[in-house]
């Protein structure tokens, strides 16, 4: 998909199939070769999957997006996630800034 940025309301990240965090607003660039980033503020469910977690605070994992747009179109992708700054813990949510980046494309679901 060769889009500069794409941009909508919400979204979901799975790891290992389990939903592991809701997203809200995201934006994701593209480039030529088919590589992205972006980045959306979302809440984390940390008790869901605490290794999953404990990973992500450590550097980065590997997550599944499931993310929709402003028109309700559902894109997936496999990306790289990390906390871009500080992680706010509220309970077992953590509210948190990720980072994400893509070396494949992504998809309309």
């Amino acid at each position: 998909m060769d889009v500069d940025i794409i941009a909508g309301p919400r979204g979901e990240a799975f790891v290992g199939g389990r939903l592991v965090a809701r997203i809200g607003q995201w934006e994701v660039r593209s480039f030529p070769g088919g590589d992205w980033d972006g980045s959306f503020d979302c809440e984390w469910y940390a008790g869901s999957d605490p290794d999953a977690f404990g990973l992500l605070k450590g550097s980065s994992i590997e997550v599944s997006l499931r993310l929709k747009d402003y028109n309700e179109i559902v894109h997936e992708g496999v990306a790289m996630a990390a906390p871009a700054g500080e992680i706010k813990m509220l309970g077992d949510v953590a509210l948190l800034e990720l980072k994400i980046s893509g070396s494949g494309p992504i998809w309309r679901a």
